[in-house]
């Protein structure tokens, strides 16, 4: 996938994505994969950017900006819920909610994290 990545950017273009950050005994848990869509893999990013050529390859912990993001969009959809559950319908309403709110939980029980990772094509 990264490879993939780096065929498509420019000469010095900029890859950035940020990832999920799950420890490990909390890692091959399928209700886990499904809900945050996450590719596990043993040998971290940074070494995985490396060897598929990329340089400038930084990171920065951002778990505490997502709890905060997080914390402000469940509040936002619990004050626009009404309107919400008219234009999604109830059932993806609850189920977007849900998945975000135990996020939420989990991230601020110290149980997940969020990584921005950084890297430029050759």
């Amino acid at each position: 996938m990264l490879g993939a990545c780096k065929r498509v950017l420019v000469p010095r273009g900029r890859l950035v994505f940020d990832v999920v950050a799950v420890p490990e005994a909390l890692s091959g848990h399928d209700d886990l994969e499904d809900d945050y869509g996450f590719v596990a893999t043993t040998v971290p990013y940074a070494e995985l950017l490396a060897q598929a050529g990329f340089t400038d390859i930084g990171s920065q912990d951002t778990t505490l900006e997502y709890l905060e993001v997080a914390g402000r969009w469940l509040a936002a959809a619990r004050e626009l819920e009404t309107e919400l559950r008219r234009a999604v319908g109830d059932e993806i309403f609850d189920d977007k909610y849900k998945s975000r709110a135990v996020s939420y939980e989990m991230v601020k029980a110290g149980e997940l994290g969020r990584t921005l990772y950084w890297a430029t094509k050759k």
